[in-house]
């Protein structure tokens, strides 16, 4: 006994239920989800290229520097000896020959190598560099970075706005298939009493074996349907686990009813003009047509000159000691304008120009394209609610009406009136109409949140 509530207890503890509601499950498909974290991650790289874009603008300012040591020494045998001129002199040399031979010799011992010879290098410079026309190509790309920047966040907000669509699809499949699992369960049950009820009148001989086999085929036909109704249970759990980013071991039990939301009271021509707004694709692929006007317009700034500004300043020492003093520093300094002028390159320009123009009228069709597409989106948005709607009031009715048909021939069959089969066929109908309403009040809900999605409304 110890061993089975041991055994029950690990049972539990290894598999946690994890109740949900919409606003939860939400929360943890932001939180989690990996393809939204990429496009967070898109949002931050485009504005850091915005950033480097646009410090093109300021002037770029930089310093090279560098400070050597070096000592030499050399062996003996690379030292000539010393040429003593005064030596050579004969006794009547006047002072001023001495005083000129003094002089060649220390001209002489400057070109000699010394044994030990120290030197030192100290260079520095501070360089300026400002661009100052580019042919408009500057102040372009600085625009379509700008446009590229705003295009990521649109379309990190499409992702958000999918991932909402998506988790709210699935967590109301979850109900759905909850609620056709304890349809089928309560089916099943209905059945089996009703075989408990036949086989009892059958024992008695009140009826047929005939009846008596039409209910066992009616249970055996009802349990694979439970049993398919757990399994795609299942699956949904798996793959709802895996939306949210939750581990294995969750088993999430989901908090909430199919409840058909108030009707959405719009014209067609409103949601159309809603979609043309605030469809964030549409926005998208003008502001995709927008970047390639912007192209367009810098390769035809190719053939203006390019003009650039440039200055440094310079300070350098080239002395031979390890030491120096504030004298031994030189300067330089210059300022510089450049002006490029293209003139013939091949036609390259020519044939890049027309290639962005080419690019521009393809943009232009896709934004087009792309607006008939939703144009078409919403109206097949629209009349799938108006239908859903109908069919939910009409599956409504169907209920109600199966369940009171069910209690008559239950009923009549018990007062030995009706027969065995009207009871089977009204637990039948019984079971689909409500499989039916289920169905078609999920079709409603999700109809309504399809035409809200279509129409650019945030979910």
């Amino acid at each position: 006994m110890r061993i089975l509530i041991l055994s029950l207890t690990l049972l539990l503890l290894s598999c946690t239920i994890f109740a949900l509601t919409l606003e939860e499950s939400i929360e943890f498909a932001l939180r989690n989800n990996l393809s939204l974290q990429s496009a967070e991650q898109d949002v931050s790289i485009a504005r850091e290229m915005y950033r480097e874009v646009t410090s093109a603008l300021l002037p770029q300012i930089s310093f090279n520097g560098g400070y050597q040591l070096q000592r030499t020494e050399l062996p003996g045998s690379m030292i000539p000896p010393l040429f003593n001129t005064s030596s050579e002199l004969s006794e009547t040399a006047s002072e001023d020959d001495e005083m000129l031979a003094e002089y060649l010799d220390q001209g002489f011992r400057m070109f000699l190598p010394e044994k030990s010879q120290d030197e030192t290098n100290f260079f520095g410079q501070v360089r300026l560099d400002q661009v100052v026309y580019l042919g408009g190509k500057l102040l372009s790309g600085i625009k379509a970075a700008g446009i590229y920047r705003t295009i990521e966040v649109n379309r990190y907000e499409l992702t958000r706005q999918n991932l909402l669509y998506e988790t709210t699809d699935l967590f109301y499949k979850g109900l759905l298939l909850t609620d056709v699992g304890e349809i089928n369960k309560e089916a099943l049950q209905l059945a089996e009493q009703h075989y408990s009820l036949i086989s009892s009148m059958y024992a008695q001989g009140l009826v047929s074996e005939f009846d008596l086999i039409r209910v066992e085929l009616e249970l055996f036909k009802l349990r694979p349907q439970l049993q398919e109704a757990e399994n795609n249970h299942s699956l949904w759990q798996e793959s709802f686990r895996k939306h949210l980013g939750l581990e294995e071991e969750y088993e999430i039990d989901l908090e909430g009813e199919i409840i058909v939301p108030d009707e959405l009271t719009i014209e067609l021509e409103e949601a159309l003009e809603a979609g043309r707004s605030d469809r964030i694709e549409l926005y998208l692929t003008r502001a995709v047509r927008d970047m390639y006007e912007i192209n367009w317009r810098a390769e035809r700034g190719s053939y203006l000159p390019n003009i650039a500004l440039s200055a440094e300043y310079n300070k350098f020492s080239n002395i031979n000691e390890f030491t120096w003093e504030p004298g031994d520093f030189g300067t330089s300094y210059q300022v510089a304008l450049g002006i490029q002028i293209p003139i013939f390159r091949g036609f390259g320009n020519r044939a890049k120009t027309a290639q962005a123009r080419h690019q521009y009228k393809k943009a232009t069709l896709d934004y087009l394209d792309l607006e008939d597409k939703i144009e078409l989106d919403i109206r097949n948005s629209y009349l799938r609610l108006e239908h859903t709607r109908q069919n939910y009031n009409a599956q409504v009715v169907r209920v109600d009406l199966a369940e009171r048909g069910l209690r008559i021939a239950t009923t009549r069959y018990e007062n030995q009136v009706g027969i065995n089969l009207e009871v089977l066929d009204a637990q039948l109908e019984y079971k689909v109409a409500r499989l039916a309403y289920l169905q078609a009040a999920y079709d409603v809900i999700m109809a309504q949140k399809s035409l809200q999605k279509s129409m650019g409304i945030e979910l």
